[in-house]
């Protein structure tokens, strides 16, 4: 079940958002209390970076592209507890973070006159995943999601396979009549990619969360890990900046010109059916909502954990941009056909539906994607789409032993 544990729940308007989004990207946060910096650990890192912010609450339907502000670049953290986002080559942010043993991260945000910000998310260390995401939740409020950058082109015969498909958009609608289906849409497939770059699958949107839809498209990729990333989802293109490697590509639609903006992700299918008791344990956990209602729509982000037990139930607990903290309980299963794939049902308070999101877990349980694509109407009025991005919590795990003089060649 959804429990808001306290009001306020994302309603309403902290800053008019004609002023917030005047803004640089990066400025959207001022406003926020200055925090000290000092890194437990420090590491060397490039990712590919994609994200999106915006109003909390948006002026009018339908939603305008002055409104929301996507973002495609690379972050960067440096050893010496510096971190760097650069897009397109400029550089919009370089300054200090702070990296603690358990993956949470924190970033530090400066602007002459205006008070200093932190963003708040985590980076996977178990493992090599390195996948990471950052919570902006002050001002504007969004999400940025990133995973290693590695150098060369993907070959395309290596990317082949079946995938997981995640993608969620706030739309700038031509549409006169208020409508929640204009204001955003979540969508839910698995795919697969043939060795020449166009993949087929089924899915479900938010639109009809019941009824499976056909869904193509084409993964070119570029330079460094990057891609773009064309999917046609209900007779609509959509278009993603992307980057990843060989199984796991995030990315946005910063194309602002093709009417939408939104954040995607893709996640191969595991090799095997994913074991309840390895999926088990704490991840850290980010989340990008769009608020679709017409008459009271905006952007929500929230930051806190997520706990899967080896029985099946899970519990997420989370505070949102305006610090009220939200609890998710349910349960889940795993997919026998599509490895790695998750079904949470969640039961409504005082309703007899039941939501059921999607979401995938990657080969080393180190990283997960939920979406939220039921656009269910509550008794306070509001209906919601989230994107969820999660990594384990726990420490770095601990280098091999250095081999023995015997174990050498």
């Amino acid at each position: 079940m959804i429990n808001p544990r306290s009001t306020p729940q994302c309603f309403g308007c902290l800053f008019p958002a004609a002023l917030v989004l005047a803004l640089l990207p990066l400025a959207c946060s001022s406003g926020g209390d200055e925090e000290s910096i000092g890194s437990e650990l420090t590491i060397s890192s490039t990712s590919h970076f994609f994200g999106l912010s915006g109003s909390t609450s948006f002026l009018s339907f339908p939603v305008t592209s002055g409104e929301v502000a996507p973002l495609s670049g690379l972050f960067t953290l440096g050893t010496d507890s510096s971190f760097q986002i650069k897009e397109s080559g400029n550089t919009l942010a370089d300054d200090a973070y702070q990296l603690e043993a358990d993956g949470t991260l924190q970033v530090r945000l400066t602007q002459p006159n205006r008070p200093t910000v932190v963003w708040k998310g985590a980076v996977g260390l178990k493992g090599d995943s390195g996948d990471l995401f950052l919570n902006d939740r002050v001002g504007a409020v969004g999400i940025y999601i990133g995973t290693p950058a590695l150098p060369g082109i993907a070959d395309p015969m290596a990317m082949a396979g079946d995938w997981h498909l995640f993608t969620s958009n706030v739309l700038y609608s031509p549409a006169t009549l208020p409508d929640p289906d204009e204001v955003g849409r979540a969508f839910a497939a698995s795919i697969s990619l043939a060795d020449d770059g166009s993949f087929t699958g089924n899915g479900f949107e938010s639109t009809s969360p019941a009824a499976s839809l056909p869904t193509s498209g084409t993964v070119a990729p570029f330079a460094d890990g990057t891609f773009v990333v064309n999917a046609d989802i209900n007779s609509v293109s959509r278009i993603f900046s992307s980057g990843g490697d060989t199984d796991l590509v995030f990315g946005a639609d910063d194309d602002e010109s093709n009417g939408d903006a939104g954040l995607m992700a893709m996640m191969r299918h595991r090799s095997a059916v994913a074991d309840l008791a390895e999926l088990a344990g704490t991840y850290h956990l980010g989340s990008w909502t769009i608020l679709v209602a017409p008459d009271d729509s905006g952007f929500c982000s929230s930051l806190g954990t997520l706990e899967l037990t080896d029985n099946g139930d899970f519990n997420i607990d989370v505070v949102n941009n305006f610090g009220a903290p939200l609890a998710i309980s349910g349960s889940f299963t795993t997919s026998d056909t599509e490895f790695g794939a998750l079904l949470f049902e969640i039961p409504i308070p005082g309703s007899t539906l039941t939501e059921k999101w999607r979401g995938a877990i990657d080969e080393d349980y180190n990283t997960i994607v939920i979406l939220d694509n039921f656009k269910e109407i509550r008794p306070d009025g509001q209906a919601a789409l989230r994107f969820y991005t999660g990594v384990r919590l726990g420490p770095m795990d601990p280098p091999p032993p250095a081999p023995t003089p015997e174990s050498r060649d």
